[in-house]
C-alpha cells in the first residue's frame, strides 16, 4: 500500500529549497573564499610590504634624525592602490604622518610630514575635536 500524503511530483516548496540551496550554497562558498583571501592578503600576502618597512625605516633615519619616530607596519591600501605606512611621534599627540610608497617599484610618492604636522593640521584637528566636546556638552541639557 502507497503512503497517499507521498506523491511522485516536485511541489512548490520542494522548488523553493532547491533554488535557495542553489543560490546560497554559492554564495557561502564564494563569501568564505574571499574572506579567506582578504585575510591572507592583508595578513600574510603582503609581500611588499617588508621591503617598503626597510625603506621607510631608512628615510625616516635619514630625513628625520633627531625625532622619536615610530613606524607601524606598511600595509596595501586596496582602494588607493598604493602602500601606507603610519609614523608618528612617542612625546607629540599631534606629530603623526604617513609615508606613501608604489606598489610596483617601492618608490616613495608622497611624504605628508609638511601637510600634517608643519602646516599644523593636526594640531587644528585636535582642537577642534576638544573644541567640538566643550560645545555638546554645554548644549546638552542638564540631567
Amino acid at each position: 500500500m502507497e503512503n497517499p500524503k507521498k506523491s511522485a511530483f516536485v511541489t512548490k516548496k520542494d522548488i523553493i529549497k532547491m533554488v535557495a540551496a542553489f543560490v546560497l550554497i554559492p554564495v557561502i562558498v564564494f563569501s568564505g573564499l574571499l574572506g579567506g583571501a582578504i585575510w591572507l592578503l592583508s595578513d600574510h600576502g603582503n609581500a611588499g610590504g617588508d621591503e617598503i618597512d626597510s625603506r621607510a625605516a631608512e628615510y625616516i633615519t635619514q630625513n628625520y634624525p633627531n625625532n622619536d619616530f615610530v613606524l607601524e607596519k606598511a600595509y596595501y591600501a586596496f582602494k588607493e592602490s598604493r602602500y601606507l605606512v603610519n609614523v608618528r611621534s612617542q612625546s607629540s599627540q599631534d606629530t603623526y604622518f604617513q609615508l606613501v610608497y608604489d606598489p610596483e617599484s617601492y618608490e616613495l610618492t608622497r611624504d605628508y610630514y609638511e601637510s600634517y604636522v608643519l602646516s599644523g593640521s593636526n594640531t587644528r584637528k585636535r582642537l577642534e575635536n576638544a573644541y567640538n566636546a566643550l560645545v555638546e556638552q554645554s548644549l546638552s541639557p542638564m540631567t
